[in-house]
């Protein structure tokens, strides 16, 4: 009874405090101009992936939109798994993994 209820709430706190997760940049680039991002998050939230902050560029002469997906991860994600449904919400050109911000 006790063991469980600690277990719990250490699962619990592991989740508000995100311990075991790193801040990563998911850079994509899209054809076309994408002005909703609301599947991006559905994707991300189906994976337990928290948006911290979006960053886009336009192009409207390449007709190509670049999302830079700030993001908490555990170490665990199946990031291929990710990319492969990030690829399915827009026509993707290439998705990037980064460990820092580069706009």
């Amino acid at each position: 009874g006790l063991i469980m209820f600690i277990l719990v709430m250490l699962e619990n706190f592991e989740r508000k405090v995100n311990v075991g997760s790193d801040a990563r940049t998911f850079r994509l680039k899209v054809t076309g101009i994408v002005e909703d991002i609301n599947d991006y998050r559905k994707v991300l939230k189906r994976y337990k992936i928290q948006l911290i902050n979006t960053y886009v560029d336009y192009d409207f002469v390449e007709n190509s939109t670049r999302l830079n997906l700030v993001v908490l991860v555990k170490e665990s994600t199946d990031f291929v798994e990710v990319f492969r449904h990030l690829a399915k919400v827009h026509p993707t050109q290439s998705i990037t993994l980064a460990n820092q911000i580069s706009i």
